[in-house]
């Protein structure tokens, strides 16, 4: 599959802050909700609407970190201890140097807190 760039005019957590506006919270404020449920400090999914429901890779504050649409994830493959390739569901993928468990924890977190909402 042919690979996807998108170059933003302005910093990640800015471009996420505008999507969680335009569905009338904010960044911040949707971080507080995930620490709250989740009772962790870092590292926190951010959902935005029904069909975007971020996760980082790895610490924001690194350079390096990658956003994930849970959404948008057909599977998650191991391909060493500390690599992993996520498949999306229009088949393109994303190796990424982070290990298959922190991938799947925070498949989990997400899911932990979609089942609150169900209920």
């Amino acid at each position: 599959m042919e690979e996807k760039e998108v170059y933003l005019k302005q910093g990640l957590k800015q471009y996420i802050n505008k999507m969680c506006i335009n569905n009338l919270s904010t960044y911040e404020g949707r971080r507080e909700a995930s620490k709250a449920i989740l009772q962790r400090k870092s590292i926190l999914p951010i959902y935005v609407n029904p069909q975007i429901f971020l996760y980082p890779t790895i610490s924001v504050r690194n350079y390096q970190c990658t956003f994930i649409n849970y959404y948008e994830v057909l599977s998650i493959i191991r391909m060493t201890e500390k690599r992993t390739k996520i498949v999306f569901n229009d088949l393109s993928d994303l190796n990424l140097d982070i290990s298959h468990e922190k991938i799947n924890n925070q498949h989990q977190r997400i899911e932990n807190i979609l089942n609150l909402k169900v209920n």
